[in-house]
């Protein structure tokens, strides 16, 4: 009897002792959404890629992660194990859908350095005075105003500007002479230095900061 109490209670230990190991093992929804928004966090460097490429390397490199490893023994791996496994997960997550995340971030960095844009463009993009070859811009982005100044002209246009999407557009507010100073132009470029577009005939128009 007494060895059969003992076996019962060693029986008993067992089962407690696997549950409680189970349970530190299972990726709860909690901790499956910490992993997804850490993922995130990881690809903001990655400046060219559209969220809906961050959304899917993310939930890729979560579900390779919680298959792959428990976790309590994720928990228990020190930080620099951590920083690699998360890396490598991400890196190969990219490439799944034919992105190369090193020649990404590369370009970014290239991107920043050179003060260039590639979109969300913003009024404050355009703030200061800037010439061209057939006159002068000024912004203002705290009003959203602009004056244009051609030396053709005796007049100044004034108006307001607005950027939509990759569209600058140019409203002349004080109306005279048949609205010269509105216009649409399609922003190819922005840099500290120089802004380069196209006006509605396809023709390049590159404004240098003065």
């Amino acid at each position: 009897m007494k060895k059969i109490i003992l076996l019962s209670c060693a029986a008993f230990a067992f089962l407690i002792s696997n549950s409680l190991k189970a349970q530190s093992s299972e990726w709860t929804k909690s901790d499956r959404t910490e992993a997804y928004n850490n993922f995130m966090d990881l690809l903001t460097p990655y400046k060219i890629l559209t969220n809906e490429q961050k959304e899917s390397i993310s939930l890729c490199a979560l579900e390779d992660l919680t298959k792959k490893y428990s976790k309590s023994d994720y928990k228990a791996k020190i930080d620099i194990e951590i920083k690699r496994i998360e890396q490598s997960t991400i890196n190969q997550c990219a490439r799944n859908i034919g992105v190369d995340l090193e020649k990404t971030h590369a370009k970014s960095n290239s991107n920043e350095s050179s003060g260039e844009k590639k979109e969300d463009f913003t009024p404050k993009d355009f703030s200061g005075i800037w010439n061209y070859e057939g006159g002068t811009y000024t912004f203002y982005p705290s009003t959203g105003e602009f004056n244009l100044k051609v030396p053709s002209r005796d007049n100044t246009a004034k108006g307001s500007y607005a950027i939509q999407g990759r569209k600058l557009v140019l409203t002349q507010k004080n109306g005279f002479l048949n609205d010269w100073g509105s216009g649409n132009f399609i922003i190819l470029s922005v840099s500290k230095e120089k802004i380069e577009m196209t006006n509605n005939d396809g023709k390049s128009v590159i404004l240098k900061k003065e």
